[in-house]
């Protein structure tokens, strides 16, 4: 497990203290599967039997970990939208912008539907969007995003700039909550 990204993840858990004490956990959680996912990305990339055997828990995991996280961030901007909130405007702010960029890929994976809730046109259609797991090259886990109709790919996310992401919004709000204390006294 690489210390350095999962000391980053305990580290900066702890600020959501200030939004809901019971997330710690959860959020600690992510935090070592993320690890964990990278970790595995690595053996991915030699392709041999392991990868044919492990390819389909690392796709779904990976999966599952997109999922949690959005579940984490939409409860974060639930619990801080409440008018006893403790956060700043600018931690409202980071955690709407960052439910949003998690919105592209949860809507299509959980829905299949555009993000911006939009239905299919034709009345025929079940589906407007359709997500296609893969990995890159590199091992890496993404999806293309593609139309029922053109059957192209409209859009590519990466898990792991997800976990970038969700790291940043942790580590911000840790920031911001530092500075205000310091200022406070």
């Amino acid at each position: 497990m690489k210390k350095n990204r999962f000391l980053r993840w305990i580290n900066s858990s702890w600020s959501v203290r200030f939004i809901e004490m019971t997330l710690i956990p959860d959020v600690q959680g992510l935090g070592r599967l993320d690890v964990e996912l990278i970790k595995e990305t690595e053996r991915l990339k030699s392709k041999s039997k392991i990868y044919r055997k492990t390819r389909l828990k690392h796709l779904t995991l990976s999966k599952l970990w997109i999922l949690g996280a959005y579940e984490l961030v939409r409860l974060m901007r639930e619990i801080t939208q409440k008018p006893n909130s403790l956060v700043s405007e600018k931690i409202k702010t980071e955690i709407f912008n960052t439910k949003k960029e998690f919105e592209k890929i949860r809507i299509p994976l959980t829905k299949f539907q555009m993000p911006n809730r939009q239905k299919p046109k034709k009345k025929n259609r079940l589906f407007g969007q359709f997500p296609d797991s893969f990995l890159d090259s590199s091992g890496e886990v993404g999806w293309k995003v593609y139309t029922t109709i053109e059957r192209r790919p409209i859009e590519i996310y990466y898990r792991r700039t997800f976990g970038d992401l969700f790291l940043r919004l942790l580590e911000f709000i840790d920031k911001e909550i530092r500075s205000s204390l310091i200022s406070f006294r």
